[in-house]
């Protein structure tokens, strides 16, 4: 319980310097599918995100096997 009660502050609690200096770089890095990372909810950012991580782990288990 004590977990979720965290989760959920965490979504809740304002943003930080340090939010708003990732989601500005989120917004430069990927410019097209996070330019309003700034305004994005977390689970938003996080999904958006998915597919890009999904491919460097396929990349980087590639580049084990070679």
């Amino acid at each position: 319980m004590a977990f979720m009660r965290q989760a959920n502050l965490a979504l809740i609690a304002p943003v930080s310097d340090v939010d708003v200096d990732f989601r500005q770089r989120l917004a430069v890095d990927f410019p097209t599918s996070l330019a309003s990372a700034a305004d994005m909810s977390l689970s938003d950012i996080a999904r958006v995100l998915l597919p890009v991580y999904e491919r460097w782990l396929l990349q980087a288990r590639n580049a084990q096997r070679d």
